[in-house]
């Protein structure tokens, strides 16, 4: 552009436009910001206000005056000023020199023969008000025409209904300032808008579109019918779809649109295709990153298939506030489904303890952590009965710690967020100088130092005080204790451990790290084509404590199997509680009851679900271990062989990669040592875990010891009815700082609530703004459940876990407890807990809808030596118990090959996969 253009600035090229609203008006703003982050926006060009100096100020001396007499906006007073302004500013018009830009400007940056002519006014399309329909705007407008529809455009701004907003949103029309927009036309096959938020409740878990054959126009203006798609914010699903019946689209004609009929051979077929609405959903996660959350987009699709970017505004409907997200990642594998009150509030205080903790090991200054108390109070958050990390405090976490921007993307990853990060979306936490921030950085990189170098000492520290804590627990009679004294013992045991579980967090960010070096240097040094995978290297592993509790089941079945008594008791059609009695009792051999009751003693607190505190320890609810001895008496399983399998695959890989890095010895030497403390760091988190479920069971025998005892106050109807409540109302009641005296009452509300829960889906991310249970009253933010529509032969990809190749029957199991999947089946589940391993070892391979390279399951999975695919959503919908499949552990491809009655024996392939 000419210099003298842009020292006017009166004309602006789009991409190259100072950031400044008041120069180039709301939309034009907007554009500009879409362009520098690189959208596919159509090249335009901004007339900015000062373009149109040169008119009369008559018009503007006159509206300085314009009171309507009725204190409102005065439909007659306004419609007569509009006539008035526009005549003036079509009859004066602007100087022969500002065509003359404009003419050179249009040659110069625009294509084509025809274009657009929108309004830019100051305050357009603002977080406030959008002016949305309210000025002019003109499709296909050919240069010729040009001046006459800017004029237009440009007073518009003093049009009746403009000035009329203005004053009921209480802007005033004595100083209105307005630019133009000229754009390229997009020869469009279809157009329309998006909303990224439901615009029927402002739920932002959904983007909404509207999208007609043709130009824009049709939608906007409601001159063509429209198809509807609702689309899952989360990854582009589409949950809802109406189509239309076409029978008119708006389409270019010389010197403007026409409305034509559309033929009927396209009249009932969706105006947009999987592709192009994936590209939408691309496009609008784009947009919010540019301009933030809560985005009205006008688009358009050419016949190529090429998607544009017309012009973006804020949603204005969505409620003040905060935004944040909640989501069920990783967390989900803790705490599946729908919890209690209680579980949530006990896990809601831990995780502040811990992270706080976590943040002052790292380096974090003793007034920040004061300052950000909120954050640590509110890292999980419970929406429709589950527990949800509430993930931009994570973000805003990771940003208290200078330099660990950088490592954003390491944690995303172990956490299971690739592909759905939300990098940039959280609110600041703190704003370094230059100097300040230096400083900060040294000091948290000396910490992290020192943490690698005192982590080993501190595991054992932890590992020493926790089996004290054990030791002093197992010596308590809690029913000879009062209910103060289970409060003081509730409050010891969160002292002595929450206040040091910090550990674990450390443990797991060298873990994480280390793995993702490794991961980074197989791919940078072209090893992971050779043989080399850093699943295989990472497995196989001694020591690891999760497998002891399978360990002592088998050898407990072992037993069982070698006594035609304790078989007959095991198999016989008695309850599991009866059957629980008859194998603790003096009828079964004093051998096999002291193997059972240290099983208990160890390993009663490993159980499905064993983080939820409703859920029963082995000895209260026998049922689920009783049907997995009877499996593993049935079909045992040589955890011994393949323990011994996974060894020599680790073994095998190592090898391969020596031979890749012959000649490299420094590489070698580096990628060992990562290797080596990933895999010190994934055997410690495992263990840490079972201290975990091991701490939790302490926690639930405390609170179930409490219920009885407010059950005998009369003030419970029955002791699991302490569940329904929250520690602090539990501890309150006994301590005299409750604000409910009628504990019941309550109950039963929140016993209704979990009830409407447990019938209810609920999305995996769930994204709110302002009061976060008044946007759940309005929008519910339901998953849709989609019905599963591959057939035999349809490859479905998911995430490679573990090594490996088998073709098997599949056992979908949604419900661990009541299952019973036939030995060598592959497990679909929607995700897996640390209890799952009981099922684990008898299956062939297991499939899971939710899941990362680092959980437990992963984790396990690679343990066991058996193929794993995680992340493979809808899994247990789109596959059938009883179909045969295969699935590769390398690549995470899962084929269904046959329908239930084809199915055949499995085979397990030789190779890694």
């Amino acid at each position: 552009m000419k210099e003298s253009m842009l020292k006017s600035q009166t004309i602006f090229r789009g991409g190259n436009c100072p950031k400044k609203a008041e120069l180039l008006g709301g939309k034009g703003f907007g554009l500009e910001r879409l362009t520098r982050a690189g959208l596919p926006v159509p090249r335009w060009i901004c007339l900015t206000p000062a373009f149109f100096q040169d008119l009369p100020r008559e018009f503007t001396e006159s509206l300085a005056g314009l009171t309507p007499p009725d204190g409102s906006s005065n439909s007659r007073y306004l419609q007569e000023m509009s006539i008035r302004v526009g005549s003036l500013i079509r009859e004066q018009g602007v100087g022969a020199c500002q065509w003359e830009m404009l003419r050179d400007a249009v040659s110069e940056h625009l294509r084509g023969k025809s274009f657009a002519v929108r309004s830019s006014a100051l305050g357009e399309d603002g977080a406030r008000a959008s002016f949305a329909g309210l000025m002019d705007s003109f499709l296909c407008v050919p240069l010729q025409d040009l001046p006459e529809r800017i004029l237009r455009c440009y007073a518009s701004a003093w049009s009746a209904r403009a000035m009329a907003y203005r004053l009921r949103r209480g802007f005033g029309i004595t100083s209105i300032e307005s630019g133009v927009v000229i754009q390229e036309m997009v020869d469009a096959r279809a157009s329309g808008v998006m909303f990224t938020a439901d615009p029927r409740s402002g739920g932002e878990d959904r983007f909404v579109i509207a999208a007609a054959l043709g130009l824009g126009e049709g939608v906007v203006a409601d001159r063509a019918q429209a198809d509807e798609y609702v689309l899952q914010r989360l990854d582009g699903k589409v949950l809802e779809m109406s189509i239309a019946k076409k029978k008119q689209r708006i389409s270019p004609t010389d010197g403007g649109t026409q409305i034509e009929e559309v033929p009927m051979a396209v009249a009932d077929v969706p105006s947009l295709g999987d592709e192009e609405l994936r590209q939408l959903h691309g496009l609008a996660l784009q947009v919010e990153a540019a301009l933030g959350t809560g985005q009205d987009i006008e688009w358009s699709m050419d016949h190529r298939g090429e998607l544009h970017l017309l012009q973006a505004r804020p949603i204005t409907f969505l409620p003040p506030g905060h935004v944040r997200v909640f989501d069920n990642t990783n967390i989900i594998e803790s705490y599946p489904g729908v919890t209690t009150p209680l579980t949530f509030s006990f896990v809601r205080g831990a995780y502040e303890i811990i992270f706080r903790q976590s943040a002052r090991a790292f380096g974090v200054p003793e007034p920040v952590i004061a300052r950000e108390q909120a954050l640590f109070a509110n890292m999980v958050g419970f929406l429709n009965g589950r527990i949800y990390y509430n993930i931009l405090n994570w973000y805003r976490l990771y940003g208290l710690i200078p330099g660990f921007e950088g490592r954003l993307e390491a944690w995303e990853k172990s956490l299971g967020l690739s592909g759905r990060s939300l990098k940039g979306q959280a609110r600041e936490t703190v704003t370094f100088s230059w100097f300040s921030q230096r400083l900060a950085q040294v000091r948290v990189v000396i910490r992290i130092i020192r943490n690698f170098f005192r982590l080993e000492s501190e595991i054992r520290a932890f590992d020493g005080r926790f089996r004290q804590v054990q030791e002093d627990f197992q010596k308590l009679d809690l029913e000879s204790c009062s209910a103060d004294d289970l409060a003081d013992l509730h409050d010891s045991l969160v002292q002595r451990l929450l206040w040091k579980w910090e550990v674990t967090t450390l443990n797991d960010f060298y873990a994480f790290n280390f793995y993702d070096l490794a991961e980074r240097l197989l791919q940078k040094w072209g090893l992971e084509g050779k043989g080399v995978r850093i699943n295989d290297l990472v497995g196989g592993e001694t020591g690891m404590q999760s497998l002891e509790p399978l360990q002592s089941a088998l050898d407990l079945a072992k037993s069982i199997r070698a006594s035609s008594s304790l078989r007959a008791t095991l198999t016989s059609d008695a309850k599991p509680d009866a059957i629980w009695r008859d194998l603790m009792s003096g009828i079964s051999p004093a051998a096999f009851r002291h193997a059972l009751s240290e099983h208990v003693q160890r390993f009663g607190d490993r159980t499905l679900h064993e983080l939820k505190l409703e859920t029963p320890a082995l000895e209260d609810d026998p049922s689920f271990f009783i049907q997995t001895l009877r499996r593993y008496v049935e079909s045992p399983p040589d955890l011994v062989e393949t323990l011994a399998g996974e060894r020599a695959q680790r073994a095998r890989a190592e090898k391969a990669l020596r031979d890749s890095l012959r000649g490299h010895p420094l590489r070698l030497r580096i990628l060992k040592f990562a290797l080596g403390q990933a895999r010190i760091g994934l055997k410690n988190r495992e263990n840490l875990r079972l201290a975990r479920s091991r701490a939790f069971g302490i926690v639930k025998r405390i609170f179930g010891a409490m219920g009885a005892k407010l059950a005998r106050a009369q003030a419970l109807d029955s002791p699991r009815d302490i569940f329904f409540l929250g520690a602090d109302e539990i501890l309150g009641f006994l301590r005299g700082s409750s604000m409910t005296l009628d504990l019941r009452a309550l109950v039963k509300i929140r016993r209704a609530q979990h009830t409407a829960w447990k019938l209810s889906d609920s999305a995996d991310r769930i994204r709110t703004r302002g009061i976060v249970y008044g946007n759940l009253l309005r929008s519910r933010a339901t998953a849709e459940s989609a019905k599963p529509t591959e057939t035999a032969g349809h490859d479905l990809q998911g995430i490679g876990a573990s090594s490996g190749r088998v073709t098997a029957p599949a056992a979908v199991v949604i419900d661990p407890e009541s299952a019973e999947p036939e030995s060598g089946a592959i497990l679909v589940a929607p995700m897996t807990d640390p209890g799952w391993v009981f099922l684990m070892v008898s299956a062939a391979g297991l499939v899971v809808e939710r899941g990362n390279l680092l959980s437990h399951t992963a984790i396990i999975g690679r343990e066991l030596g058996i193929p794993v695919v995680i992340g493979l959503s809808e899994a247990t919908k789109t596959i059938r118990t009883g179909q045969k499949i295969e699935i590769d552990g390398a690549s995470g491809t899962v084929r269904i090959l046959a329908e239930p009655n084809e199915t055949s024996e499995p085979k397990k392939s030789t190779e890694p996969g």
